[in-house]
């Protein structure tokens, strides 16, 4: 019964999947994809026009005219110009990458990723046989950000879509995952980010105020084994207006006498055998 419930509560956020996509968008981050070979091609020849640029105007400059004159001849902001007359060797990047202690093992982590290894476990135990000093989350950060990247490509044309194409990935997919965690948690057990999700999905998304009420007293109900109580859960459940929930206690309603003649189970907490 408890499974069951847990499976409504997954299904019934998905309705709102838009407002669960634009919340995840800042709770879901992703990591900077690594740059394909034609990105870091022009990435390159930016860079060197860039320095081109830099030196002409360091030679206008070493011939007398003014900073305010290069910018007009040149059709380049005055910002600009004082930068390349100010700085010795043209950076690369402005925003350098933090680093991290996964860098190492991307390499090995891409090989294994395009090979079709998908399990962040998995990718976890064959790095940390290279030598991989960190834990499970950034291997998971990683291979979410992977999966992200994926999901966000644009969509192929109508016509090139194989029939038996996989459905996509979404950020909000995960995020699913942890509302089911949250809406079962009381507010003193959640660490002050988890507050801060579960505040902006309150907020943002409707629905997810009535679950966690309902969330609660069903936990509540089936930690006591209080058969008994579920008269009043149903009634709530069918009038709440959340589809899933309602279609659950449906089903509950026809397993109802069955619920209720169950005899309690030696070392469940006093719970019914079919809970």
């Amino acid at each position: 019964m408890l499974k069951n419930f847990r499976e409504a509560l997954e299904r019934q956020p998905k309705r709102s999947q838009q407002t669960l996509d634009d919340i995840a968008k800042a709770f879901v981050p992703v990591s900077p994809p690594r740059r394909s070979l034609r990105e870091e091609a022009a990435r390159s020849t930016r860079y060197q026009r860039r320095c081109a640029e830099v030196a002409q105007i360091k030679s206008l400059a070493a011939q007398g005219q003014s900073a305010a004159q290069i910018a007009r001849d040149l059709r380049r902001s005055h910002h600009f110009v004082r930068f390349s007359l100010r700085v010795e060797k043209v950076p690369e990047t402005r925003h350098p990458p933090r680093k991290s202690r996964l860098d190492p093992s991307h390499e090995r982590l891409w090989e294994r990723w395009n090979a079709g290894e998908r399990n962040a476990m998995a990718l976890l135990r064959q790095v940390q046989q290279e030598g991989f000093s960190g834990g499970y989350k950034a291997v998971h950060q990683w291979t979410l950000s992977r999966r992200i990247e994926e999901a966000e490509q644009p969509e192929p044309p109508t016509e090139a879509v194989p029939a038996e194409r996989k459905p996509r990935w979404r950020r909000a997919d995960f995020l699913a995952g942890q509302v089911v965690w949250l809406l079962l948690k009381e507010d003193a057990g959640l660490q002050p980010d988890k507050r801060t999700l579960l505040d902006a999905l309150t907020k943002k998304c409707a629905p997810v105020n009535e679950m966690r009420r309902l969330a609660l007293d069903f936990r509540q109900l089936f930690r006591d084994g209080n058969a008994q109580r579920l008269d009043g859960w149903l009634e709530q459940a069918a009038r709440s207006g959340l589809p899933d929930i309602q279609t659950l206690a449906t089903s509950l309603v026809r397993e109802r006498e069955a619920l209720l003649a169950a005899k309690p189970c030696p070392g469940a907490m006093g719970r019914p055998k079919a809970w």
